[in-house]
């Protein structure tokens, strides 16, 4: 059981770390298409400076807010960020998805046998499995 939760846990945060990197990927790309300097700056700031704006925009709340007005400035709200990193890696969310589906199902498999066999001690896996599944959601919301 223990295992089973692990497993479903790990394949959820590569889920949400796949998500991010196609965000830094597509706000890389908008700050790339939409700065204002010319000349040698542009080239510079296209170059490396995008890229760590890029990055810092996913590890720095404050820096966060600044990036996004900015490209909501600009037409880019952040809705319309997630949805395009959602289309550049949705082959891999699918079968990411389809992994997380085949883990569950094996677990609730697990606890039908546990059941059978034991009921007390299925219905203490089952509460403790489902907390920290649920424990997982309440950090992803924060």
């Amino acid at each position: 059981m223990t295992d089973q939760v692990f497993d479903y846990r790990r394949l959820q945060e590569i889920k949400a770390a796949s998500i991010l990197a196609k965000q830094i990927e597509v706000i890389e790309g908008l700050l790339k298409s939409t700065y204002d300097a010319g000349g040698l700056e542009t080239s510079l700031y296209y170059i490396s400076g995008a890229k760590n704006d890029a990055r810092r925009w996913a590890s720095d709340p404050e820096f966060a807010k600044k990036i996004d007005e900015k490209l909501a400035a600009r037409g880019h709200d952040s809705a319309s960020i997630r949805a395009k990193a959602y289309s550049l890696c949705a082959a891999e969310l699918q079968a990411l998805d389809k992994a997380i589906a085949d883990r569950e199902l094996r677990r609730m498999g697990t606890l039908r046998e546990i059941y059978r066999r034991d009921e007390f001690l299925a219905r203490r896996l089952e509460r403790t499995s489902q907390q920290i599944i649920d424990g997982e959601f309440s950090e992803a919301a924060e």
